[in-house]
C-alpha cells in the first residue's frame, strides 16, 4: 500500500498538535496489532507501526528537530510508501538499503541513489542504533530540500518496509507529483506486496 499523510504534524500549523497526534497514532497502531498478535506478544505501547524503536518518539522528535533547524516555516508535501516483505528484516532491510544505494551508510556520509530508483541524494543524518538497527535518516536536496526516513519494522510474522519523504519549499508539490508514479513502480518491483496509491497530501 502506499500512504499520503495529509499534513505533517511539525508543519507550522501543526506543532502545536504534535504530541497529542502521536498519541493517537500510536494507540491506533496498538489498537490494529491485536489482529495479528496474542496480547503477550504486542508491540509496547511506546511503539507503533510508524514509528519504530524502543521509543518510537525518539525518530519523530529527530525529524521535528531536522524541521526546525532547516525549514523553519515552509510547508511540507510528503510521501509514504509502504510495502510487506517476508522475514528476515535483516534481508528486507539490505534489500532496501542496496537497491536504493544507502548499504552500509554512516552519518556525515553523502549518497545518492543509483540509475534506475527514483531521484534522492543528500546526507545521512541518522543511522540505526540501540534496539531499532534498520533504519535511516537523510537530509536531502534532491529532488527537492527535505528529510527521507526509511525503516524495516518485523511485526506479526512479516517485515514492514516504509519509506517516508517529507520534502518542503515551492518545488515540493510538484516534485512528489511527478516522482510518485517512479516510487510506485520501484516498490513494485522490489517490494511486490504494494497495492494501489491514494492521493498526494501537502499541507
Amino acid at each position: 500500500m502506499i500512504l499520503r499523510l495529509r499534513r505533517l504534524p511539525w508543519s507550522p500549523s501543526g506543532v502545536g498538535c504534535f504530541q497529542n497526534w502521536l498519541s493517537g497514532l500510536r494507540r491506533d497502531a496498538r489498537h490494529a496489532s491485536r489482529y495479528c498478535a496474542p496480547e503477550d506478544q504486542l508491540p509496547p505501547a511506546n511503539l507503533g507501526v510508524a514509528s519504530p524503536g524502543p521509543s518510537g518518539q525518539e525518530d519523530y522528535f529527530r525529524i521535528l528537530k531536522l524541521y526546525l533547524t532547516y525549514f523553519r516555516g515552509q510547508h511540507s508535501s510528503n510521501l509514504q510508501l509502504m510495502s510487506v516483505a517476508p522475514e528476515p528484516v535483516s534481508k528486507a532491510w539490505d534489500m532496501l538499503t542496496a537497491s536504493l544505494g544507502l548499504a552500509d551508510a554512516t552519518a556525515g556520509q553523502r549518497r545518492n541513489t543509483p540509475a534506475g530508483a527514483p531521484p534522492l541524494a543528500g546526507v545521512v543524518e541518522l543511522t540505526g542504533e540501540r534496539g531499532h538497527p534498520h533504519q535511516l535518516l537523510l537530509r536531502v536536496d534532491q529532488p527537492t530540500p527535505g528529510i527521507v526516513h526509511l525503516f524495516a519494522l518485523p511485526m506479526c510474522g512479516q517485515v514492514f518496509v516504509v519509506i517516508r519523504l517529507y520534502l518542503y519549499g515551492d518545488r515540493a508539490p510538484a516534485a512528489v507529483l511527478r516522482d510518485e508514479p517512479l516510487w510506485h513502480t520501484w516498490m513494485n518491483e522490489h517490494f511486490p506486496a504494494v497495492g494501489h496509491p491514494s492521493n498526494v497530501g501537502s499541507d
